[in-house]
């Protein structure tokens, strides 16, 4: 993540981490595609949490997307629907506009 943010600095100073979903984990415990695959809403949380204190320790802005999306919103339990999609578009574009990015 650290040379990701300092290869993105090359070109912009301007750098927002966009925090996880959560996830449906009756759906995707196992995920139907991959067996081997799980997704728990615990570990989006420590994630969120591992994004959040990089943001900060580098200045950068942070974006929370874990209380956007409801069941509804999800594709699958992990990939969001075009309802999902409208939703996390109109969070950012907020954020963006409250901090004046945009």
């Amino acid at each position: 993540m650290l040379e990701l943010i300092s290869q993105g600095r090359i070109y912009t100073e301007q750098i927002i981490l966009v925090g996880l979903t959560g996830v449906i984990e009756k759906e995707v415990t196992p995920t139907p595609w991959n067996n081997d695959a799980f997704y728990y809403s615990n570990d989006i949380e420590k994630y969120n949490l591992v994004l959040k204190k990089i943001a900060s320790k580098n200045s950068l802005l942070f974006i929370p997307m874990d209380d956007v999306l409801e069941d509804s919103d999800f594709e699958d339990g992990l990939h969001p629907n075009s309802e999902g999609h409208k939703k996390m578009f109109e969070r950012i574009k907020e954020f963006l506009l409250d901090n004046k990015v945009i």
